[in-house]
């Protein structure tokens, strides 16, 4: 079981005092091994936190990080992002990291992928795969040449669900998921698997 470093007493109360001056929206852990929203690789371990702001850098930051990397040594990046919205959006694209690797290495079904704050990616790893599962079995009984992977975030069920010798057409809005599923799709060596940052509501056919 991974422990929420903000139990700790010391940083516990940075982080309450963070919140009592309205600053801080939100904490995000990226860990596939618990599903409150943390996210861990399930290759090394490696745990990505993000913190998300109404303001443009995080008080007592260093003190916060010294705390975070010397306690919870799995943690492998540490960001921010500035979120000035009023509303339910969680996540801008203004994310920075503060600390570390700007992303996790982790892989599904055989794909590699690159896991940043921003990157959409599933939780729940092993339900995660048996649902891919699901999907490639009907769609490589459908013998179809091209395959239209709308709204695809990183490219992992796509490119899971496809064979190379299939076309494969990936549409995302998220710049940042659209290069995590370009790397993917030349480290598979998928040259037929094709991925575009537009927003798939207004493509017509």
């Amino acid at each position: 079981e991974i422990k929420n470093p903000f139990e700790e007493a010391d940083l516990a109360a940075l982080i309450e005092e963070i919140k009592n001056i309205g600053y801080l929206e939100n904490i995000i852990f990226i860990s596939f091994a618990l599903s409150k929203g943390i996210r861990q690789s399930s290759i090394n371990g490696g745990i990505l936190l993000t913190f998300i702001l109404n303001g443009d850098s995080l008080p007592h930051q260093d003190q916060i990080i010294d705390e975070l990397v010397s306690n919870f040594p799995t943690i492998q990046s540490i960001n921010i992002n500035v979120n000035k919205i009023k509303g339910n959006t969680i996540l801008t694209p203004n994310s920075r990291t503060i600390w570390g690797a700007s992303f996790l290495n982790d892989e599904i079904l055989g794909v590699p992928v690159e896991v940043s704050s921003l990157s959409f990616f599933q939780i729940n790893h092993s339900a995660t795969e048996l649902l891919y599962s699901v999907v490639k079995n009907h769609v490589t009984g459908t013998n179809s040449k091209t395959v239209l992977d709308l709204y695809c975030g990183a490219g992992t069920i796509g490119l899971s669900v496809t064979s190379p010798n299939q076309e494969l057409y990936g549409v995302e809005v998220i710049d940042d998921a659209i290069n995590s599923a370009i790397q993917s799709a030349q480290l598979m060596k998928r040259p037929n698997a094709h991925f575009y940052c537009a927003d798939a509501s207004k493509i017509k056919e």
